[in-house]
């Protein structure tokens, strides 16, 4: 059975300032993950103006927990207070653009964590893709782990460019925390499931 160890410990600081810094050991999978999105709802709800988050010792995360991170960083941006991850995970900052064309139809490969940091380096990357007339456009989430709040609105955003464009969009084959999370956007209607060349033909005259 896959385990989570997490261990808070306090740094000492002259005057006030309090940091408090979380170890996590073990696995953030489904079943540990609602232990630590506990565990850390806690620690923020104390207020600390710094919270470090070391993630070195995890064997896996599950993509759904960077969600919890980005909130957590908000809530701690709230009070001007830090949230940091040191001793990274790689999981924590993978994110991969492959961009391809057929028949006309660019295809754009979004895997990893569509988080703060992932959306920030592959944004800019993204959007240039419907700056074409007429962009036709298969953004393919097949190996997208996590789709967040900034992860949705570049996907509007790409959405917005191509239909003002006179373009079309669809989303292609998202696993199940994805395409939950764009179902609850309202974004159901772009997605589609199958083939990757039936996909893309389905955009063809």
């Amino acid at each position: 059975m896959s385990k989570l160890d997490i261990r808070i410990r306090s740094k000492p600081h002259a005057g006030s300032f309090r940091e408090a810094i979380m170890t996590l050991t073990g696995s953030l999978n489904a079943t540990t993950t609602p232990k630590f999105e506990k565990e850390m709802a806690s620690l923020l709800a104390t207020r600390p103006q710094r919270i470090v988050l070391e993630t070195a010792a995890l064997e896996h995360i599950h993509g759904e927990v960077l969600e919890t991170l980005c909130n957590a960083h908000r809530e701690q941006r709230r009070h001007d207070g830090e949230f940091l991850i040191v001793n990274k995970h790689p999981l924590v900052e993978s994110i991969q653009i492959h961009t391809s064309e057929v028949d006309g139809v660019q295809v754009v490969k979004l895997g990893g964590h569509l988080d703060i940091r992932g959306v920030g380096r592959v944004e800019a990357d993204f959007l240039r893709v419907f700056e074409s007339p007429s962009p036709k456009v298969v953004i393919d989430l097949s190996t997208a782990d996590s789709l967040s709040s900034l992860g949705i609105r570049m996907l509007l955003q790409g959405i917005k460019n191509a239909t003002a464009r006179g373009g079309r969009i669809l989303i292609c084959n998202p696993a199940p925390p994805v395409s939950s999370a764009l179902e609850t956007a309202g974004l159901g209607q772009f997605v589609a499931r199958g083939d990757e060349h039936d996909i893309v033909a389905a955009l063809l005259p």
